[in-house]
């Protein structure tokens, strides 16, 4: 548990960081304040959703299995006839 859980804050406070950095480059670029809070945020939320998506398993699919009653001839085409 202690393993997902620093992997989940990595994860999110990477992308958060990344998020700032760009941000701040959009501060500077436009000569305006506030991207690098804007952007930084918007990083954290996507970090944490993309490590919450790792971080959660995937319902496996049901494999349906033809049985012996199983009609086969129901899903596929007939051949056309002369």
């Amino acid at each position: 548990m202690l393993r997902i859980t620093g992997r989940t804050w990595g994860i999110t406070l990477l992308v958060g960081l990344l998020g700032a950095l760009l941000g701040f480059g959009m501060d500077l670029a436009l000569h305006t304040e506030g991207w690098a809070i804007v952007v930084a945020s918007m990083g954290l939320c996507t970090g944490a959703a993309f490590a919450g998506a790792l971080a959660t398993p995937q319902p496996r699919l049901a494999t349906a299995e033809a049985g012996p009653d199983a009609d086969a001839s129901a899903t596929a085409p007939e051949p056309p006839t002369e």
